[in-house]
């Protein structure tokens, strides 16, 4: 009976249109996870997360981040959103996405599908050049820093290094590359494996990252210890 019950929501949740001009099957390819899910409009309470961070609606919309009904895992129905635990969809590539609650547990919090051929979150936002670039480890460190007029791309963890061939791409196109991961050790010692082997300039916030000191020290305090080290936007 509970098999029934799960396959008759997914069967509902799958054919559901993300708008009303599009249906929305989040297909992987083979061997990889199977996404599938619906959009639906963000509610007040969900724009109220993001404007926490200092993100509105547009620069969501910009970087492919939506609100999302439901998702399903494979074939097996995975979670319902609702307000006091929405769950949103980023599109970071080709048929490539990031599920994420962010009030869930740390093994909950996100599903994906993407792999290591998957660019930088962010990249098809930058311009084709500039002044700067700060490399960061969200897109929501990406979203916050783009309101604040900075470009910005994020690798998927700290854990995974940008590859050669999109580093000697990002220096023929930037001036000047700054990295700006998490403030604890693993970010601190990735942070410094960017500078010894690139030259990228370190940046630290006092917080653990651009959107908890946003959130909890104010929008001031990042443009702070930004304008501290002269970037030219």
């Amino acid at each position: 009976k509970v098999k029934k019950i799960i396959y008759d929501r997914l069967k509902q949740f799958i054919i559901e249109p993300l708008t009303p001009t599009k249906s929305m099957s989040l297909f992987a390819p083979k061997n990889t996870k199977r996404l599938y899910g619906a959009y639906k409009p963000f509610s007040e309470r969900e724009l109220e997360y993001w404007a926490q961070f200092g993100i509105t609606k547009p620069t969501l919309e910009a970087y492919k981040v939506f609100s999302v009904k439901y998702v399903a895992v494979n074939t097996d129905f995975y979670a319902e959103s609702t307000e006091e635990n929405p769950i949103f969809c980023y599109e970071v590539g080709p048929a490539k996405y990031k599920i994420y609650r962010p009030y869930e547990s740390k093994n909950r919090k996100w599903v994906c599908n993407t792999d290591k051929d998957v660019y930088p979150q962010g990249w098809m936002n930058l311009p084709r050049e500039g002044n700067s670039l700060i490399i960061t480890k969200s897109l929501k460190d990406v979203m916050l820093l783009k309101e604040l007029g900075y470009n910005s791309i994020a690798v998927h963890s700290e854990n995974t290094h940008l590859k050669e061939d999109v580093v000697a791409d990002l220096k023929t196109r930037f001036a000047s590359i700054y990295i700006l991961l998490d403030n604890d050790p693993c970010g601190i010692e990735n942070s410094k494996y960017y500078h010894q082997k690139y030259g990228f300039i370190e940046i630290v916030m006092t917080d653990k990252d651009p959107s908890d000191q946003y959130k909890n020290l104010g929008r001031q305090s990042v443009i702070d210890i930004l304008d501290s080290f002269s970037i030219i936007k």
